[in-house]
């Protein structure tokens, strides 16, 4: 209890003390990527293993410059995806194990419904996931930095993961009081996400654009649509046979 009112003295603080954007109905936010503490650790585990070899993540940590995610919205919906982008001929190789390792999918989030449809791939195949916004437990800090000349606040969680659990970062602004961000956070805050830390990968916001006009958000048929868990039962069954194999 004592939790949820902090949480929400936080939140009539900053509202009160930020003067947020009136009627923001619409934006597309650029996301440059990254995955340098990932790399990090990495290393420092093979340091530890005495593996002298140049990893394949430091190789991918090499082409994420080159890669450039969008977030689009309108209204209660938001679409997440990667931009389109070419490989340079020396670098082929490289750059499609990056997106194949920053690009998850697109992910589709409507904040009024809860609802959450992703595209992913799936031996070759792209399947629809038909799951709801995930709930994130957030502690929201009074912590502050600046992204693109908005004001920020720090909120800070964590994922249970192989090595036990990490902190996931996300910097959002009430100055841009819709609750979207990258991949699967959406719905999540009280403003607009413009850095997120994940385990594995960060985003951060390199342009923002607001109230456009030509924003049109084609939310999927789900007629098609499996449901999250039998997506990854399927990750399930496909990963035993890769052991059996």
């Amino acid at each position: 209890m004592k939790r949820l009112i902090s949480i929400f003295i936080l939140i009539a603080v900053n509202l009160f003390q930020v003067p947020a954007i009136s009627q923001v109905s619409s934006g597309r936010i650029r996301y440059s990527v990254n995955v340098d503490a990932f790399v990090s650790r990495v290393k420092k585990n093979n340091e530890a293993k005495k593996i002298s070899r140049k990893s394949n993540f430091e190789t991918i940590a090499e082409e994420m410059h080159r890669i450039k995610f969008n977030l689009l919205f309108k209204d209660s919906k938001s679409v997440f995806l990667r931009e389109s982008s070419l490989a340079l001929d020396n670098s082929e190789r490289a750059f499609q194990m990056a997106v194949a390792f920053a690009d998850r999918g697109t992910y589709y989030t409507d904040i009024k419904t809860r609802k959450l449809l992703i595209y992913r791939e799936y031996k070759g195949e792209v399947i629809l996931v038909d799951s709801n916004i995930k709930d994130i437990d957030w502690e929201l800090t009074t912590e502050q930095k600046k992204i693109a000349d908005f004001n920020c606040y720090k909120a800070v969680s964590q994922v249970e993961t192989s090595i036990g659990k990490l902190p996931i970062i996300a910097w959002y602004t009430p100055e841009i009081p819709v609750s979207f961000g990258p991949t699967d956070y959406s719905g999540t805050l009280p403003g607009l996400i413009l850095e997120l830390h994940t385990n594995e990968i960060s985003f951060t916001c390199e342009e923002i654009n607001l109230n456009q006009n030509n924003i049109i958000i084609e939310w999927p048929n789900t007629d098609s649509a499996i449901t999250l868990e039998e997506y990854e039962k399927m990750n399930e069954d496909l990963a035993k046979s890769f052991q059996r194999n």
